[in-house]
């Protein structure tokens, strides 16, 4: 659910731990962790005890992947319960009601390139079939739970699991039980320990195929002694070809799923 549907930061954040796999069982920790406070602070701050200071609640807006005007509605509901005064309580109200007017008049809702929170990377990351069922979703006018079960050939259990969360993440939209594409692109920056776990996860689906690759497909490994001005000259031309089918795959009208993987290196000890 959308932070603006909200009037109580708490509720918000309560609501999001509930709506995690395995209804947020750990979550509680991990928001300890990440805000270097102990869990039972989280824990007071949820009971409703406490408050979270403005500080950690700037943290906890990147721990959930809030967009910017996501993010100042949820600090405008922190400074809301913190205020002492009523003339202060007052002033945050207004505020609040400006920005939940921004927000219905924004054109696009969805983010179309969705910046995810380190625990929603940790679950995204996690395995496979969240990017492979999310990329699923861009087929035709979209995907229902049983199609999805059956392309994957994975329980309807797990797959309403893994949909659950990609609704929450609003990287896909739900209308009687149609999923569809919400953000258009999710990037991983450069150094991240999730883009090796990306990396990682493709490249064992690519082993896993190795045995019943198909004629139109292709899988090529190629060891070769070459000088660093060459391998140079051929990283460009693997480059090159990346662009160009990038942008023949934002061209294309997609029927299924598929996966690029390029790799090339020094071998070294």
């Amino acid at each position: 659910m959308k932070v603006f549907e909200f009037d109580d930061y708490k509720l918000f954040l309560k609501n999001f731990i509930e709506n995690q796999p395995r209804k947020g069982r750990g979550l509680v920790k991990s928001i300890g962790e990440y805000l270097n406070v102990d869990p039972s602070q989280i824990s007071q701050v949820l009971s409703g005890t406490k408050d979270f200071t403005e500080e950690h609640g700037l943290l906890l807006t990147r721990f959930v992947g809030l967009n910017e005007l996501e993010t100042e509605y949820f600090l405008t509901l922190l400074k809301i319960e913190r205020s002492g005064t009523k003339p202060l309580k007052d002033h945050y109200i207004k505020k609040l009601q400006k920005l939940k007017i921004e927000s219905l008049n924004l054109k696009e809702r969805v983010n179309q390139d969705r910046i995810l929170g380190d625990y929603e990377k940790s679950v995204f990351y996690s395995s496979y079939l969240y990017c492979a069922i999310w990329l699923s979703t861009s087929i035709r006018e979209g995907q229902t739970l049983a199609d999805i079960a059956e392309r994957f050939q994975i329980s309807r259990e797990k797959v309403a699991g893994i949909l659950n969360f990609l609704v929450d993440t609003q990287l896909c939209l739900e209308k009687n039980g149609l999923y569809t594409m919400g953000t258009q692109h999710v990037h991983v920056e450069r150094g991240s320990p999730f883009l090796s776990r990306h990396h990682h996860n493709w490249r064992i689906k690519g082993l896993e195929r190795t045995e019943s690759i198909a004629e139109e497909e292709l899988q090529f490994t190629g060891p070769v002694s070459i000088s660093k001005k060459d391998f140079l000259a051929v990283r460009e031309l693997l480059l090159e070809a990346v662009s160009k089918t990038l942008h023949k795959v934002k061209q294309s009208e997609p029927t299924d799923v598929a996966c690029l993987l390029i790799d090339w290196y020094w071998l070294k000890k």
